[in-house]
């Protein structure tokens, strides 16, 4: 029996890196001119976006698209300066993904180039070999846990006594940010967690977050430069499945040699 470290690991890297994040924010540019017969499509986050026809001008044209793109949960705003577009994401750090946009139609057809404009912070697991990252960076590390918290279920999944053992645990998280910006990051996670939004990510993966503590100054000297550093202890509940295949002994033959002589 063993409990799955590793996918703890990703689960919590995935839900807390984000949170550090600067929204994103892309930019939709086009070389020339929207013209009479183009069509404009594409995906977002892998769902086709309403075909954009060619309509009145260029700028009414882009504005349509502009409106059309921000009715997508995603993204929170798309603002149109000529032949480019700004799109913003509607939740902190976490992406959209703009795919497959291109333009049809018509007697000339612009390309369409999507850059990313957000610089990604660093987050990484405490005690591990490996360069340090430029600050601000974030380290996360399980200082606690897992522990069981109640009594286990145990449940013959199948009806042949391949029983899973199902309980939840608790964990403490512990939260480092490091550089200029070291507590705003950790302030940033704080309010964050408590957002709607992200507890529905969170109980994507049936974790909670039970206990958000105080943000803690931890700065000190290091060699001759002073370090911002803070610190949350985070305590949390996730769940654990661990499978217990029980063998049953059916059937018994005695030959009149219960031992060896």
């Amino acid at each position: 029996m063993s409990v799955e470290i590793r996918s703890l690991e990703d689960n919590l890297y995935d839900l807390y890196n984000p949170l550090i994040q600067d929204k994103s924010v892309q930019e939709m540019v086009l070389d020339i001119d929207l013209v009479t017969g183009n069509k404009i499509n594409g995906k977002i986050d892998g769902a086709e976006i309403a075909e954009i026809d060619f309509t009145t001008d260029h700028a009414t044209t882009m504005g349509l698209l502009a409106a059309e793109l921000e009715t997508f949960s995603s993204i929170d705003t798309a603002t149109v300066n000529d032949k480019t577009i700004t799109i913003t994401a509607r939740t902190q750090g976490y992406d959209f993904t703009l795919a497959d946009f291109i333009v049809t139609g018509g007697a000339t057809q612009p390309d369409i180039t999507i850059t990313e404009t957000r610089t990604e912070k660093d987050t990484i697991w405490s005690n591990q070999d490996g360069e340090q990252p430029t600050p601000p960076y974030m380290t996360m590390n399980i200082i606690s846990g897992p522990r069981n918290v109640g009594d286990d279920d145990f449940i013959d999944s199948d009806g042949n006594g391949n029983f899973e053992q199902r309980g939840l645990r608790q964990i403490t998280l512990s939260l480092q940010a490091y550089g200029e910006k070291s507590f705003e990051l950790l302030s940033r996670v704080q309010t964050l967690v408590q957002l709607p939004e992200i507890v529905q990510k969170f109980k994507a993966v049936k974790y909670s977050v039970s206990n958000l503590p105080p943000i803690v100054n931890i700065s000190n000297l290091v060699e001759v430069n002073w370090e911002s550093r803070h610190q949350m202890d985070i305590l949390m509940y996730i769940p654990s499945t661990i499978e217990a295949p029980t063998t049953y002994i059916e059937t018994v033959t005695y030959n009149n040699q219960l031992a060896p002589e």
